[in-house]
């Protein structure tokens, strides 16, 4: 779901909609998760673009 749009576009609310929608059907690890993996990214991605 999150897949098609921009880190840049990414947020809470957006977030909340996923796993709200993953909640259901996984593990409340896999939520947990995902969202720690988007935040890694996120993190590396405004490094890289501020030291660009």
């Amino acid at each position: 779901m999150l897949g098609h749009i921009t880190v840049c576009e990414v947020t809470a609310g957006i977030a909340d909609r996923c796993i709200d929608d993953w909640e259901p059907s996984h593990s409340a690890s896999t939520p947990k998760n995902t969202v720690r993996l988007y935040t890694r990214r996120i993190s590396h991605d405004l490094q890289a673009v501020c030291l660009a």
